[in-house]
């Protein structure tokens, strides 16, 4: 893929999700002669000010399909969730048990419901077997551990300020919507 593709890639699928004033590089056409002897831009222009590249690199956009390197992360996520399946009892020494295949499923299915805007997790696997899911900003702490039978347990805390927390036992993963995870996780990316 040439540059300018690209260029023109990241900015489709980086774009913030709340509208703000367009840079010139929104409404600057990608048609037109491209001067060879220019230096190629950085792509870290391409997003807003909002936004700088190491916090692109953590957003979640499940829905979009395209070379971002969001939805990259998304899919190692996924990759490292399905590696949990080969784990049998005993991989963590004696005493501890492989994981339940439905409940990397249900931990899949969190990944697609994540709204934009929130950072990625990263995947967890205690010795127990139990599958989850787990955020560590600047702002807050969150983390997810599926249960079993299809539902999950939900832990969330400021990291200053009030502290505030929430915790949610037995959701069940297939009602789950992305703006229930959006009200319940928008601590990990508002003070």
């Amino acid at each position: 893929m040439d540059p300018i593709s690209t260029m023109a890639l990241v900015a489709a699928f980086m774009l913030p999700p709340v509208p703000t004033r367009f840079p010139a590089w929104a409404t600057r056409s990608l048609s037109g002669s491209i001067d060879p002897t220019r230096a190629p831009e950085s792509t870290e222009s391409l997003i807003s000010p909002a936004f700088s590249m190491a916090t692109s690199e953590k957003i979640a956009s499940p829905g979009m399909l395209g070379h971002t390197q969001s939805s990259d992360k998304l899919q190692w996520l996924r990759a490292e969730l399905d590696v949990y399946s080969d784990l049998k009892d005993g991989w963590d020494g004696p005493g501890s048990f492989g994981p339940n295949q439905d409940d990397i499923d249900c931990a899949k299915l969190v990944l697609a419901k994540l709204p934009g805007g929130l950072p990625l997790p990263k995947a967890m696997i205690a010795s127990s077997g139990n599958v989850g899911l787990y955020w560590n900003t600047d702002l807050a702490f969150a983390d997810i551990e599926i249960e079993g039978g299809g539902s999950l347990s939900l832990f969330a805390r400021r990291k200053s300020g009030t502290q505030d927390e929430i915790f949610h036992d037995d959701v069940t993963v297939n009602t789950l919507t992305s703006m229930w995870l959006l009200k319940e996780l928008v601590m990990l990316t508002t003070a």
